[in-house]
Order: C-alpha cells, then structure tokens, then sequence
C-alpha cells in the first residue's frame, strides 16, 4: 500500500466557490469580450446560459488519475455551488493516444507491456483522425493484477461502443467519460476545433491582426519568464508567427500573420495552448480546473494578456493526485550490484570501489609512455591480456557478480512500475479511486460556508 498523500497540490477552491456564487454580475468575474458575447459563444457550443459554467479538461487520450482528479473535484464543486460543467478536449493536438502501455508480468518479474490500439501517422491532429476498431489486448505477457485486465478490456469495451462518433477524439472522450461515471456525472464535451467559430476567438484574432507586434512581444517575453515547455513564436518582421494553428488536410501548420491577414470564411485558425487558455477563463467558463501543466499554461496565459490587452483573466483551481497502481513492490535493492560487477569485469583485482593497485598501475604505465608509440601500445594489449586472465581466473566470481546484477537491475525496472503514478485511470484498482473521491469531498466540504457536497451524477 502507498503511504503517499493522495493529493499533492489543491489551490484556489475558496476563491472559485466564492467567485462562482456571487451572480450578482458586480464584476468580479474577469472577461475577455462583453457579457453577450459570452452567452452567444456559449450557446453555439451547446452549454447552458441559466447558470455558472465548471470546465476542466486535457487531450484526447486515457488520462492518469491526476488527471481524473480535475474531473472528480469539478463534479464535487459543480453539485456544491449548483452550476454545469463541461469537458474541453484538445483536438488540435497531435498526442500520441494509439498506444496504452500496462504493467505485466513476465517470468515472475514487473515489467511493462503496450497494447496498440491502432495505426496512425505521426503527428497528425487528433481531429484529423477518424473513429476506430480498437485491436485485441496482447496475450502476452500477462497484466499485472486481475484489476489491470478488467480495466483493458473495460477500455477496449467502451471504444467499440462509440465507434460511430465522428472523430478520434470524441470516441475518446465518450470513452473517459464512461469509465469515469462512478466518479464523475455525465457531462457535455467540447472540442478545442469548436472554438474557431466563436466570436470570441474572432475578436481576438482581430486585435492580432490590429497590433502583432505587441501580440508577439508579450507572448515571447511571457514565454521567457515563465518555467514550461512553451515554444516562443518565430519571427519579429513583417510576418510573425502568432499562437494559433492551421489544420490543413491532416496536417498542423503554424500561423503567421500574413495567413491570417488573407483569411477567408471558409479558414478556420484554431488556438495553442496558452489561447485556449485565455478563451476559457477569459469568460467561456466560470471556473477552470487545471493540474500541475496546467497551472504553468496559465501564468504565460496571465503575462501575455495582461501585459498585451490589460486584462486580468480568473484565477484558476489548481489539482494535482499521487495514485498508483497498488502493485506490490520488489523487496530491498541492493543497489551497487550493476557497479559492482562492471567494476570487476573491467578490473579483476578489484575489491570494492574504486579501481584496484594493479589497475591503477597499468593505467599509469599507459599514459606515461609517448602517444601513439609502440610502447604504448603494448602496454595497453599487456593490461587487456592480464583483464582476460583475470576474468577466466575468477569466472565463478564473475558469474555471481552478474547474475546478482541482473536481479539488481530487474528489480529496480519492477520498482519503478510499482511506483509510478502514470498508469491510465482504468487500471488502477477502483477502491483506490474512491479514496482519492473521497479526499477531495473532504477538502471541498472544509472550505467557509460549506454544505456537505456529494457527487451528483457519479453513481456511487
């Protein structure tokens, strides 16, 4: 059993839960566009105008439970402040979703095994990627636990279910959102391509085209002061690169200005991350729940737009979860094994750390003598010659060292499966889920004014 907190980082539940329930519109909610704008943007991507909006979401694949953690804790705060939610898939994204790596076990050891679940060409944007058959699981090696298999299968079962949605994406997402159901309500989803018809994004490709220069300023200069992963945009002359994506034909294409200058009505640009992120708590949500990636996306969101347009986008809730797959750990490592034996297989005499006298010695001899003469040359076939009498001398010493190396590194690679808090959430043992539910109500019902939340909709 993992000992570790379940939930590593909760920020900025008070504030949401306070931010959310004052509806008395005295500007407490920070907007990228007015108020009508809003529920207009809103309405065309199917949410409700009549109450606050909750939205989480990440790419289209099958998530860690960090992951669901955003989900769970969205449905705790949409059932304790009484609004909606939605699940805003990144489409425009060309993750790797096609392969689910699963703990297995082979000749009595953890080790790791990966189902395919279908062929796909790299770096194609899971929009531009049609529903599938999801292939049969590997028989071999076996998962790890009987929880991992039903979780495969579970997954598989639900892909097959939803094979008429229209895009990768959304059969994804009509996936999770099955295999999350004990946990987390039904819930609308929108994709990240939706947004492109929004008068939202509109405006502020406008406010590009009207001023790139400052746009692409503030952006670089949020990029370089921020920690993350975030690309600068290319270019500062006539035509710069802007934070948006082209989907042309399969294929994802940079933005320039100059492309966007030339739009037509029939060109859809689609925003990055840090866009995306200013169109979601810049007013087409009322609250955003992020993780730990998340919550960098957000302070280069927060610099480039207030230093940009002086906005002040809402502040985002922040979730992080430690859940592994209770696999049961190898026992103690000796962890110089590896060093041991490489040590004696290159150095014979050696005892313990470090090089041995007559290693030493001949490697001083060798770096004494003149470079590139015979003596040196000589010298080194004369220690390699000693290295090879060595090891036949001492083979059953060798031998030992090896294998105990081998079970060395065997079980570090073991460990660090035992360990690991990436595994997809339908893997992991349910029970353990509803603890990390069950931590997150807790956190949600200690906050000022509270009332006892529960999940509605998650069917537990």
């Amino acid at each position: 059993m993992n000992d570790a907190p379940l939930i590593t980082r909760l920020d900025g539940i008070g504030e949401l839960i306070e931010s959310v329930s004052n509806r008395d519109g005295d500007g407490r909610h920070p907007r990228l566009a007015e108020e009508q704008v809003i529920m207009e943007d809103r309405q065309l991507l199917g949410l409700e105008r009549s109450r606050p909006i909750l939205a989480t979401g990440h790419q289209a694949e099958f998530w860690h439970p960090g992951i669901l953690a955003k989900f769970i804790l969205m449905d705790i705060l949409s059932s304790r402040v009484e609004t909606s939610m939605f699940h805003l898939v990144a489409d425009q994204d060309t993750n790797g979703f096609e392969r689910i790596e699963y703990p297995a076990t082979a000749d009595g050891w953890l080790t790791t095994s990966t189902w395919r679940l279908t062929d796909r060409e790299d770096r194609v944007p899971i929009a531009a990627v049609g529903p599938f058959q999801p292939r049969r699981i590997p028989d071999h090696p076996q998962p790890a636990t009987g929880s991992i298999a039903e979780g495969l299968q579970a997954i598989r079962s639900s892909l097959e279910s939803h094979e008429n949605a229209g895009t990768c994406a959304r059969q994804i997402a009509a996936s999770t959102g099955d295999l999350m159901r004990r946990w987390a309500g039904p819930m609308p989803v929108v994709m990240a391509t939706d947004l492109a018809e929004t008068r939202m994004l509109d405006s502020l490709l406008q406010k590009m085209i009207d001023d790139p220069t400052g746009c692409v300023r503030c952006y670089n200069d949020a990029v370089g002061s921020t920690a993350g992963d975030i690309r600068p945009l290319r270019g500062t002359g006539n035509d710069p690169e802007l934070p948006l994506w082209l989907l042309d034909h399969g294929v994802r294409r940079p933005v320039t200005l100059s492309m966007l200058q030339a739009r037509d009505e029939c060109t859809r640009f689609h925003p990055r991350a840090v866009v995306l992120d200013v169109l979601m708590r810049g007013g087409l949500c009322d609250g955003y729940i992020v993780g730990t990636g998340g919550s960098r996306y957000a302070t280069t969101s927060d610099h480039w737009i207030r230093t940009w347009l002086g906005v002040e986008l809402s502040r985002p809730v922040v979730v992080s979860a430690n859940v592994t797959a209770e696999l049961q750990p190898p026992g103690d490592v000796a962890m110089d094994a590896i060093d041991h034996w490489r040590s004696a297989w290159h150095d014979p005499s050696a005892t313990g750390a470090g090089p041995s006298a007559e290693k030493t010695e001949w490697v001083h001899r060798i770096h004494q003598s003149p470079r590139n003469s015979s003596q040196r040359r000589e010298l080194f076939h004369r220690m390699h010659q000693w290295i090879r009498e060595g090891r036949k001398r001492d083979s059953m010493r060798l031998d030992g060292l090896r294998e105990q190396a081998g079970h060395d590194r065997k079980t570090r690679i073991a460990m660090e499966i035992a360990t690991r808090r990436t595994w997809p959430f339908p893997l992991v043992p349910a029970e353990r889920l509803d603890e990390l539910a069950a931590r997150l109500r807790e956190a949600v019902s200690g906050q000022p004014d509270s009332v006892e939340a529960s999940a509605s909709g998650s069917g537990q």
